[in-house]
């Protein structure tokens, strides 16, 4: 938004483009073929919804969670659904160490949320076989 420009107007800009940041994600995550293309634009647009919801609040010098959108109806759910998005495009990107860390902050807001618990526990396993298989190289050239 241009310097100057009226309140409402920033908070109407403010209020619609968090959820437009996380619907550019979701549909960069279901095109198909999934491409390392798409899951970028994936991971930059939910880092970026990401980035508007959590301010610095320059007074107090503490970080607190901020939605700017007025029709979200729980601050946790919008910071989860972008968290788990974001997990979902490094799984895509097999960025396993990321997605881990995106899906558990994500579970632990919403820890009832049966597709954030499955694709958890599917980042865990990918991680789990790519590290047996690193160990089963390593093995194989030290034998």
């Amino acid at each position: 938004m241009p310097e100057g420009s009226p309140a409402e107007l920033k908070n109407s800009f403010d209020s619609l483009l968090t959820p437009l940041l996380l619907n550019s994600a979701l549909a960069a995550l279901k095109i198909h073929p999934q491409t390392s293309f798409n899951a970028r634009i994936g991971v930059e647009s939910t880092t970026r919804a990401l980035d508007r919801m959590t301010l610095s609040n320059a007074d107090k010098g503490e970080r607190h969670l901020h939605i700017l959108c007025g029709t979200c109806p729980d601050a946790s759910t919008v910071l989860a659904k972008a968290l788990y998005r974001r997990g979902l495009a490094h799984v895509v990107l097999k960025e396993e160490d990321a997605a881990e860390s995106d899906l558990i902050a994500a579970s632990q807001l919403v820890p009832e949320d049966q597709a954030i618990t499955n694709e958890l526990a599917k980042a865990r396993q990918r991680k789990k076989e790519k590290k047996d298989k690193e160990k089963k190289a390593f093995k194989k050239m030290f034998a």
